[in-house]
């Protein structure tokens, strides 16, 4: 759900391309799967995330939207990525467009339980590198690609 932030800037510029900070997790179980939405807007799967807001650093706003879709809760996160080339932009269903400035997260410490928490999510499950789902979204692939080819370093791009 859009909070008022982008609501605001939605009224001032309509559907204009907007830059707006956002984060995503890559959340990792201890047998080394990660951790999917199936997203109800594109009808693919990809990695938990959203926007920041007013007064919100990244890690809490990571906190907040890995809760509010999946029911956990990270503990701790690490920086591995950065990703802003306008080839990542966004145009959603309703026409609002984004240039994409999204802060990537890896995430192997949580609390609380999975499953579907808000109206953005069909699904949420983990799955392994190689069984990822049919619908995954190709920019979800290739970050987790780019995670799993690191070694260690922050990815930017």
């Amino acid at each position: 759900m859009r909070n008022s932030y982008i609501q605001t800037l939605r009224a001032a510029f309509g559907h204009e391309k907007l830059i707006i900070p956002a984060v995503v997790a890559i959340v990792q179980s201890p047998d080394g799967r990660f951790l999917l939405q199936e997203r109800i807007d594109f009808d693919v799967w990809t990695f938990p995330g959203g926007f920041l807001e007013i007064g919100e650093n990244a890690f809490d706003a990571l906190k907040r939207e890995v809760q509010e879709e999946t029911g956990l809760t990270p503990r701790a996160g690490t920086l591995v990525g950065l990703y802003s080339d306008p080839r990542y932009d966004v145009t959603y269903p309703n026409g609002d467009r984004l240039q994409s400035f999204v802060v990537v997260f890896h995430v192997a410490e949580w609390t609380g339980e999975l499953g579907v928490r808000d109206d953005e999510s069909k699904a949420v499950g983990f799955f392994a590198p190689a069984q990822l789902p049919e619908r995954t979204h190709p920019w979800t692939k290739e970050i987790l690609h780019d995670f799993l080819d690191s070694g260690g370093r922050v990815t930017i791009k």
